[in-house]
């Protein structure tokens, strides 16, 4: 979804006045904002040409000119390409970039039309993610999909965002370093309950993101990307 660049201040303290002490170095982070996609039946998303829709009606550039003044980058797989174990390859693979005729066109197969559907989109207070939100909002009105913002405090929110009548989207965020195996166990719903962070229990995701978790090859890792 959108990573960031970090901004590191530097101080320098010879003295002088205080505008010429520091300096400010840009460094990558890993950090990243996600969305979850509520893939259960308790939602429309359940329609995977809706859900689809919907990934491609969203300008994921657009949201990080507007709400992070672009300091950041999209993301290619749901991870970083700082991560161990991100292949260069997904660069350059379609990852839903922003097709507003597509979306309409899947909507249409899906026999949804303008105002039939409204999602709920669900964010903690955070300032960032709240304008994510209300963005995404503005993007899917733009395919005829109607949106709510729902926002709620931190304790809250993570109950509801564990609910699958909760939401439809829910704006969420990312900050595993290391291999990036690690951020997709959100998707291993072995790790839970009864289903995963999309709302779903797949016992041929959940077997590709425990292979990959082990062996960490390119190709255990690329298959469980590409099925995801």
């Amino acid at each position: 979804f959108i990573k960031y660049l970090l901004s590191i201040a530097v101080y320098n303290w010879g003295g002088g006045a205080s505008a010429a002490g520091f300096s400010v170095q840009e460094a990558r982070d890993t950090y990243i904002q996600q969305m979850w996609v509520n893939r259960s039946a308790e939602s429309p998303l359940n329609d995977i040409r809706i859900a689809q829709a919907v990934l491609y009606a969203i300008d994921v550039q657009g949201l990080i000119n507007v709400v992070v003044e672009g300091r950041g980058e999209p993301c290619y797989c749901y991870g970083s390409d700082l991560n161990i174990g991100f292949q260069e390859k997904w660069l350059t693979e379609n990852y839903y970039q922003y097709d507003v005729d597509k979306a309409k066109a899947l909507l249409a197969e899906a026999g949804v039309k303008d105002g039939d559907l409204k999602l709920t989109i669900l964010c903690d207070t955070d300032e960032v993610r709240v304008k994510i939100a209300q963005i995404i909002q503005v993007y899917l009105k733009e395919v005829g999909i109607d949106s709510e913002v729902t926002s709620f405090e931190q304790a809250l929110w993570n109950t509801y965002q564990t609910d699958p009548t909760k939401f439809d989207l829910n704006i969420s965020y990312n900050g595993v370093t290391g291999y990036i195996t690690r951020i997709w166990n959100q998707l291993n719903s072995t790790r839970y309950a009864e289903h995963n962070m999309a709302m779903v229990r797949d016992d041929k995701l959940d077997h590709l993101l425990q292979t990959a978790a082990v062996s960490q090859s390119d190709e255990d890792i690329d298959a469980a990307k590409q099925y995801m």
